[in-house]
């Protein structure tokens, strides 16, 4: 009978369905990239692969951030020498800048940092350019107008300012899934 019982369990786990791939996600950054003044889960990156899960358009693992409050394109870069990075990623996303502007760093050098992030979010994704998507820093003109999408803080995003980034990205990840 345990020798029916075993060979019962093997065919049983033999047969169940395979656990989907998960995808991975290098989120790369500054305050705007971690949530400064929000909860963890409120950050875009984690209710981004929170809302994948979900809609189970693509299933993720948590995701990686490098990032910190204040971090130019330069303390990025090098934060990223740092980190010695050798895992490839499925999507890798770069959001970096609002310090240099706020620095009065030169546009010149903002370039030049920004085009070796993207030389280097691109190495780190398994898929190349296809892989990667950049956000452009908040346009500072409408943030006291919309008090309800500012963190408590009175500077960063709020939980419900990353909800409607993540809204306007799920495309991407839409997109690159089915390819």
């Amino acid at each position: 009978m345990l020798r029916l019982f075993c060979v019962l369990c093997f065919i049983m786990v033999g047969c169940s369905s395979p656990e989907p791939d998960l995808k991975n996600y290098l989120a790369l950054g500054d305050s705007y990239t971690i949530g400064e003044s929000v909860a963890v889960s409120e950050c875009w990156p984690n209710q981004l692969v929170d809302r994948l899960n979900d809609d189970r358009t693509i299933l993720q693992s948590p995701p990686r951030i490098i990032a910190q409050t204040g971090w130019t394109t330069d303390e990025l870069l090098t934060a990223l020498e740092a980190e010695n990075i050798e895992l490839k990623y499925d999507f890798v996303s770069l959001m970096i800048g609002v310090n240099n502007q706020y620095r009065g760093r030169s546009i010149e050098t903002f370039r030049e940092d920004f085009l070796l992030l993207i030389q280097k979010a691109m190495g780190y994704c398994k898929v190349f350019e296809a892989g990667v998507f950049v956000l452009s820093i908040p346009d500072w003109g409408v943030t006291p107008f919309e008090p309800e999408l500012i963190a408590v803080d009175g500077l960063h995003p709020s939980g419900s300012m990353y909800a409607l980034w993540v809204a306007k990205v799920l495309p991407f990840f839409n997109n690159s899934n089915n390819e």
